[in-house]
């Protein structure tokens, strides 16, 4: 994430993008015309164990700032993110970067000290649009 470094997940939603389809119906035709409309990018939700590492939740109160006002007016809280799978040793499996993503929802988990189960933080992103980089490339 651009200005925090390095954050570790287990977990990483589909990064999904849906295009609108147009219809168009010319004079008397039967049968529509179609054609591409809005892209609609669906945001992406990483989930790692709960960590003592606030840098996910002071990026959210950024938004929060900035929406109610008594932040910076301009989107400072937007920001790149790569998201990058790798296998156990280490080995670049897929990268996707997101451009101008921010904090939609944080979750810090539930906490249940009757159970062996870790707490779960969880951040869902939204974003503009999304690429694959290459495996391997540098860009």
């Amino acid at each position: 994430v651009d200005g925090l470094g390095f954050a570790g997940f287990q977990k990483c939603s589909e990064v999904k993008v849906e295009i609108a389809t147009q219809e168009t119906w010319e004079g008397g035709a039967v049968l529509p015309e179609k054609t591409p409309g809005r892209a609609k990018w669906n945001p992406v939700t990483l989930e790692r164990g709960a960590t003592l590492d606030l840098d996910l939740f002071v990026w959210l109160t950024t938004v929060v700032a900035s929406v109610a006002g008594i932040g910076s007016p301009t989107p400072a809280y937007e920001r790149d993110v790569d998201i990058v799978q790798r296998d156990r040793d280490g080995t670049t499996l897929m990268h996707w970067r997101l451009f101008r993503a921010w904090p939609k929802s944080y979750s810090s988990g539930e906490w249940d000290n009757t159970s062996d189960d870790k707490r779960i933080e969880s951040v869902e992103l939204e974003y503009a649009h999304a690429e694959p980089i290459p495996v391997g490339s540098l860009s």
